[in-house]
């Protein structure tokens, strides 16, 4: 029983070592076939480039794009003109709210000295009388 579980694996071996020997002699014959197809067809520039970028286009559909392009720069230069002014005029009422705010500060105080000095007025005027 011993023997024949010896010749039986031993069978099975020699039968896996015989395909993996000739599984890498096959890989190294595919590998040595695409070296040598590699050597002999360099690949070139237009054999990497996307076709997207050597197909030409139409005159016409390049014109459009140019034109849509611009109009959308012009666009976007008129939104940040607009952002500009807005800040611009943002900055403008918070200055004129501020001195107006000074102002009317300065036209309370004026009334309330002017209010002053008529009372003080009246009160020599009586001083004067008596």
């Amino acid at each position: 029983a011993m023997d024949m579980l010896k010749s039986t694996l031993t069978s099975v071996l020699e039968k896996r070592k015989a395909a993996s020997s000739s599984s890498s002699s096959t890989t190294a014959v595919t590998q040595g076939a695409a070296k040598k197809r590699r050597q002999f067809r360099p690949l070139q520039f237009q054999d990497m480039v996307p076709v997207s970028l050597t197909f030409p286009y139409p005159e016409e559909y390049t014109r459009a794009r140019k034109e849509y392009a611009q109009k959308v720069q012009e666009r976007e230069d008129a939104i940040k003109q607009d952002q500009t002014n807005s800040q611009k005029a943002s900055d403008l009422m918070e200055t004129y709210n501020r001195e107006r705010a000074k102002w009317e500060e300065k036209l309370t105080q004026w009334e309330t000295d002017k209010a002053e000095h008529k009372e003080r007025l009246v009160q020599w005027e009586r001083d004067q009388a008596e």
